[in-house]
C-alpha cells in the first residue's frame, strides 16, 4: 500500500508538471498503475491540480471555437443560394428545405435570364409552338357540330407543352333517368324529389356541414346544402401571414395574404414578391 501511495504522489507532481511529464508518467508507470486504489486517488488529485492551473489549455480551446466564422460552417437550409441567412422563423408545419435556386425576387436568381416564380407558380411552356404543331380544330362554328342535337363549337386549351388553343364540338348530356326514393338512387348527400330529380339534402335535415362551415340556409354565401364557410371574426381564425379583410367573400373565410416589404413584416416564412409566404420562390430560366 505504501508503494501505491508513493506512485500517487508522483502522479500528482507529474500532473502539475505539464503535458510532457504526464506522457512520461503514463508510459513508464505500468507498475504504478497496478499499485492499487491509492495510486488512482493520487493521480486524480494531480489531475485536478492540472485543471486548476491549466488556463492555457482551456484558452486554446476557447480560441479555436471563437475563431470559427459563419463562412466556415455549412450553409443553413434557410439561406438563399448566395449563402445569406434568413432571420425569420419557419411557419407551423413547414419543414425547411435546402434553398439553392430559391428566391424572393429576380435579383436572387444567378443567371440574367432567370426569373423568380412565386411558390406554387409553374413555368410557361419553354417549347415554341412551331416545334410541335397544334392539331387542326375539330370545328370552326356551330354548323360543324352535327353528330347530335344542340351541338356547339367551343374553344379549349390543350393541356400539354406547347400550349395549344383548340376548338371542339360540345353536346348537351342526355337527361338523367328519374330517381327513386326506395331504393334511394341519389348519391350521398342528395335526396330524390317528387319530380324525379335529385336535390341536395339541407343542413338541419340530416346533412352535416364541414368542420370549417356552419349551417345557414338562405345565406347568400351558402352552398346547395345551406352550408357556408365560417367567416373570419365570427369563429374562424386566420392562419399565419394572413389577415381578416374580406369576411363576406362567399368563396373563402375572408382571410387574405399579408403584404410585405421584407421578411420581418411577416409572421413567419419569407417575403416573396411583396407577399408573405411559407416558402421561397423558385428560380427558372424557362421562356
Amino acid at each position: 500500500m505504501s508503494g501505491g501511495g508513493q506512485s500517487g504522489t508522483s502522479g500528482a507532481i507529474g500532473g502539475t508538471g505539464g503535458s510532457m511529464t504526464i506522457l512520461g508518467s503514463a508510459t513508464g508507470g505500468g507498475s504504478a498503475g497496478q499499485g492499487g486504489s491509492s495510486s488512482g486517488n493520487g493521480g486524480s488529485t494531480g489531475g485536478f491540480a492540472n485543471d486548476a492551473g491549466g488556463s492555457d489549455a482551456q484558452g486554446s480551446t476557447s480560441d479555436a471555437s471563437s475563431a470559427e466564422t459563419p463562412s466556415d460552417r455549412a450553409p443553413s437550409v434557410d439561406a438563399l443560394s448566395d449563402g445569406s441567412a434568413d432571420a425569420v422563423h419557419s411557419c407551423r408545419g413547414y419543414v425547411p428545405v435546402p434553398t439553392y435556386g430559391r428566391c424572393r425576387t429576380n435579383d436572387d436568381c444567378k443567371s440574367g435570364s432567370d426569373h423568380c416564380l412565386r411558390p406554387g407558380e409553374t413555368d410557361a411552356c419553354p417549347i415554341p409552338p412551331y416545334m410541335v404543331p397544334c392539331p387542326a380544330p375539330a370545328c370552326t362554328s356551330n354548323k360543324d357540330c352535327t353528330t347530335g342535337p344542340g351541338g356547339t363549337c367551343v374553344s379549349y386549351v390543350i393541356d400539354y407543352c406547347p400550349r395549344c388553343d383548340g376548338w371542339q364540338c360540345q353536346y348537351p348530356p342526355p337527361p338523367p333517368p328519374p330517381c327513386t326514393k326506395s331504393p334511394d338512387s341519389c348519391s350521398a348527400g342528395m335526396r330524390c324529389r317528387s319530380d324525379g330529380a335529385c336535390e341536395p339534402v339541407p343542413c338541419g335535415e340530416g346533412y352535416a356541414c364541414a368542420s370549417d362551415s356552419r349551417c345557414s340556409v338562405g345565406s347568400s354565401r351558402a352552398d346547395g346544402h345551406g352550408c357556408e364557410l365560417i367567416p373570419c371574426g365570427q369563429g374562424f381564425a386566420c392562419e399565419e401571414n394572413t389577415r381578416c379583410t374580406a369576411p363576406t367573400d362567399p368563396s373563402s373565410h375572408g382571410c387574405t395574404t399579408l403584404p410585405c416589404k421584407a421578411d420581418g413584416d411577416c409572421d413567419c416564412g419569407f417575403c416573396v414578391w411583396g407577399s408573405c409566404s411559407t416558402s421561397l420562390g423558385t428560380c427558372s430560366n424557362a421562356a
